[in-house]
């Protein structure tokens, strides 16, 4: 939510959020402000929202609603299936594949509005084993032998770390081939899969 944080605006952007995405749902609909965090970023407050929004659909997580006190009395949760959470939220319903869609609003001063969607991937999707099974070229490169050498090292500490798990053994084949530096030291690999590189 945009969070104009005045008793009226909050009113008026949470029933407007029902009457669109509440529906038949099953589930809560959760909603949050990044606003109580970085406070009102004039220009970029949208882009700071679909920051947050990338962030919880990265981790499958909605966090808390920092600073939040009480509930305005005006936003009807009670009708609906919003919730605003206090705890950290599971974003994915463990029993659907489907994938995860979240919604970034963003109210300019001028009048400007925006309303963005985002979707992620679904509960089905693991990213440690997103593979497609088919050979990726891997290319590391640097200024010279030694920092070759060292580069290697710190991605075998790299592979060999939680962090690798978290990522798509494709995505890092893909980006080293496309968003690196072609330097004149390089070193080349063909691999399936994390275990396999």
């Amino acid at each position: 939510a945009h969070g104009t944080g005045t008793p009226v605006g909050d009113a008026i952007e949470v029933d407007a959020i029902n009457r669109v995405y509440g529906g038949k749902r099953t589930r809560p609909l959760l909603i949050g402000s990044v606003k109580a965090v970085v406070g009102h970023t004039e220009e970029c407050a949208g882009l700071t929202g679909v920051l947050k929004t990338m962030l919880c659909l990265r981790y499958k997580t909605v966090p808390p609603q920092p600073n939040l006190g009480f509930i305005n009395p005006n936003l009807d949760t009670c009708a609906s299936k919003i919730v605003i959470p206090r705890t950290a939220q599971a974003l994915v319903d463990p029993d659907s594949s489907k994938p995860v869609v979240c919604a970034v609003s963003s109210f300019g001063l001028s009048g400007t509005l925006a309303h963005i969607i985002l979707e992620g991937e679904g509960q089905g999707i693991c990213l440690q084993s997103a593979s497609n099974g088919h050979e990726q070229v891997f290319i590391l490169s640097s200024p010279s032998t030694q920092q070759l050498i060292f580069t290697m090292r710190r991605f075998i500490s790299f592979s060999n770390s939680v962090g690798a798990h978290m990522a798509s053994f494709n995505e890092v084949c893909r980006t080293s081939r496309s968003a690196r530096d072609p330097l004149p030291y390089r070193r080349a690999w063909v691999a399936r899969s994390w275990n396999e590189l």
